[in-house]
């Protein structure tokens, strides 16, 4: 109620819980503001490389070419989107996590800390990868999922 009448004021989410930001991020738009992205000076971002709204990009990130970023997305510090990988929407990707070439990533997926994902895999939508994981094989959605290997341990659908 404090800012309602400053729709000229954008907005920049960075909240971590990735449902919590989707649904402030749908109230923010309904309300008419505009949501913004933030990319930290830091990140290295390829020219190629396509990001929707309300992505917050945080120190030394990379994201290389032909990379697609959905909105509300959170890329923690000195993580790593190799080429043509596709992040889903509000989705958050931690510190140190390495995404190689061609990985696709679900809506509402949280990867781990330090986490490793080899090439063209694909993790379902409502994920949770734990820290340090190492993925070496498609993950379906709902699943809580970690270790090296990584395997699917939960599932988290309700």
């Amino acid at each position: 109620n404090d800012i309602k009448d400053k729709k000229y004021i954008p907005i920049a989410l960075g909240i971590g819980d990735n449902l919590m930001r989707a649904k402030i991020f749908d109230k923010i738009i309904s309300e008419g503001f505009t949501v913004k992205s933030l990319m930290h000076p830091t990140a290295t971002i390829s020219k190629t490389a396509k990001i929707e709204i309300g992505t917050v990009v945080m120190p030394n990130v990379v994201i290389n070419a032909k990379a697609t970023i959905g909105k509300g997305v959170i890329l923690n510090t000195g993580c790593i989107i190799e080429h043509e990988c596709k992040i889903g929407n509000f989705a958050h990707i931690s510190p140190n996590a390495a995404l190689a070439g061609n990985v696709e990533i679900g809506n509402f997926t949280h990867i781990g800390i330090g986490s490793s994902i080899i090439q063209s895999i694909h993790i379902g939508s409502n994920c949770i990868i734990g820290a340090g994981s190492v993925v070496v094989n498609d993950i379906n959605n709902y699943q809580k999922a970690y270790g090296n290997p990584c395997k699917e341990i939960e599932n988290l659908q309700i």
